[in-house]
């Protein structure tokens, strides 16, 4: 691997993190219009890394409340807030995608990881997109239908009866379901997250189906994207965590896939990946609402027939 295909594959990978657009077909128009050779499972788990730390960095004071609030609830039985209450959200919406990936990988690896569906689902989602913007749009011109199941808590749920530090785990859990706000941003976050799950289908891209979900649901589109780009956290370590497994436990061709990327392209990816991923974060859910998600359904429609057209002269 040279410094160009790592730098233009780090960038790709930087992009289509977190843009409602497939990286997986990103991924072939390089290596089939210039021939690449796989740039290894190293290298790919570290361009993951670049995008975890840039929505890491760029969400760190909200996760920093998120997390601190989740940690008085475990530990001090302390009513969940708005913060506490997302990272719950945020875990139960890797579940789908954890037991999904489980339960079909050999499945999706065999049946599905084709050029052809990636041309086809790169579309079909495309359009599956547009159709939950203009829902969106047309719904949220009513204030009062927008879903703000994700930061509504009532008001007693800060000064009810917060159970003491001697009342049981059961009981605790008990009254935090009691109350309907927090069941229905779990509901959300579960329903979003079976969504995520359908990602694991080359070509679809996983922030386009959590948006698309989040967007029929009548989220805000800041909302749906801010959960989104927050579920990729727990996946992007999941997806790592396997890739790791695999480098160690792998077969022959896992190891020779491996030693595709010297230390300073794993290195360059890392930094590329990261720059390119944080500038994408800042950008999209500054202009997500001017704009809307019309831009990317386009640029998904002119990528399917093209993957069509360079599959098919091939």
């Amino acid at each position: 691997m040279d410094f160009f295909q790592a730098f233009i594959l780090a960038v790709i990978q930087g992009l289509t993190e977190f843009l409602p657009v497939s990286s997986s077909a990103h991924l072939i128009l390089p290596s089939r219009l210039l021939g690449w050779p796989d740039q290894g499972l190293v290298f790919d788990i570290s361009v993951h890394v670049g995008t975890l730390m840039a929505v890491i960095i760029y969400f760190r004071k909200d996760l920093w409340r998120m997390l601190k609030n989740l940690y008085a609830w475990f530990f001090s039985k302390k009513p969940l807030d708005a913060d506490g209450r997302m990272m719950l959200c945020v875990l139960l919406g890797t579940v789908p995608v954890g037991l999904c990936g489980l339960l079909f990988k050999h499945f999706i690896e065999t049946s599905l990881r084709s050029d052809y569906v990636i041309a086809v689902t790169t579309i079909v989602f495309g359009l599956l997109l547009l159709g939950a913007d203009i829902y969106n749009r047309r719904a949220l011109k009513d204030p009062a239908r927008e879903n703000k199941a994700f930061e509504q808590v009532s008001e007693q749920d800060g000064a009810e009866k917060a159970p003491s530090e001697n009342a049981g785990y059961v009981r605790h859990i008990a009254d935090t379901l009691k109350n309907r706000d927090n069941v229905r941003a779990f509901a959300l976050s579960v329903i979003i997250g079976f969504a995520q799950a359908v990602a694991l289908i080359p070509g679809t891209s996983r922030s386009g189906i959590t948006m698309t979900a989040g967007y029929f649901l009548r989220l805000s589109p800041e909302t749906a994207a801010r959960f989104s780009f927050l579920l990729s956290i727990p996946v992007i370590i999941l997806s790592g965590l396997m890739g790791v497994k695999d480098l160690i436990f792998g077969n022959e061709a896992a190891g020779d896939a491996a030693s595709g990327a010297s230390l300073l392209m794993i290195l360059i990816g890392t930094l590329v990946s990261f720059g390119v991923a944080l500038l994408v974060i800042r950008l999209f859910l500054k202009f997500l609402t001017g704009i809307g998600l019309l831009p990317y359904v386009i640029y998904r429609m002119i990528l399917g027939i093209t993957l069509f057209i360079v599959l098919g002269s091939a």
